[in-house]
């Protein structure tokens, strides 16, 4: 088989970039790569993170693996990863970065693991508990934003890591492989290093929003 690199941001709106025809935002390197290939518009499976990681991570839809929240109390961690399901046929699995699905990364099954991210706990039991309660002050949420030059350094760690592995591991591999790199940007909160925040100087179609603003109460 040929083989294959996914690359995985985190809460990323399509519409929040060039290649979907966002009129200021620049992506060119999603521009580029988008010029190369097919994009679609039928890519999420869910508007939350774990059930939606965890819905393409096992191959299946939410409501087959009962993923509906950030917990992950209920859900069966004997689902096999298509990480598994590939290592299995013979194929190198490999994930890069954050998991942040239905079981731990290291019972995920795939082949190696690089920078393994830290979201292997069972998530918000509370939730599970009281799932329609209200989210009191869910604006301040909203309110990470500015610069910081850090705000990509665990990302950094994951594609230097992936980097490494392409030019030094894969060539020594007697069979096919499939490297996932897991971004966690943009995920909130929303800093960024001052090159980049100076590339959007009047930011005039930037919603208002911050802990002073009413809080819509909605559910979790």
């Amino acid at each position: 088989m040929s083989n294959v690199l996914l690359l995985i941001s985190d809460e990323h709106n399509p519409f929040y970039s060039s290649v979907y025809g966002h009129p200021s935002i620049s992506t060119p390197n999603m521009a580029a790569l988008a010029s190369q290939g097919t994009t679609y518009t039928a890519y999420c499976p869910s508007p939350l993170c774990m059930p939606c990681r965890s819905a393409f991570m096992s191959g299946r839809r939410v409501h087959q693996i009962q993923a509906y929240s950030n917990c992950a109390a209920n859900v069966d961690r004997m689902i096999p990863s298509y990480g598994k399901v590939l290592s299995d046929q013979g194929i190198h699995a490999v994930n890069a970065g954050k998991s942040h699905v239905y079981c731990a990364t290291e019972d995920l099954g795939f082949s190696e693991l690089l920078a393994a991210g830290k979201f292997n706990t069972i998530g918000d039991t509370e939730n599970r508990r009281n799932p329609l309660k209200i989210r009191e002050n869910a604006a301040n949420r909203a309110n990470g934003f500015g610069l910081d030059d850090r705000t990509a350094s665990g990302d950094r760690a994951t594609v230097d890591a992936a980097i490494d592995w392409i030019n030094n591991k894969a060539p020594a591999l007697d069979r096919g492989w499939v490297l996932a790199v897991n971004i966690n940007n943009p995920h909130f909160p929303h800093y960024a290093p001052q090159e980049f925040w100076d590339l959007y100087p009047d930011g005039g179609d930037l919603p208002t929003h911050s802990g002073d603003c009413e809080s819509a109460n909605h559910p979790r």
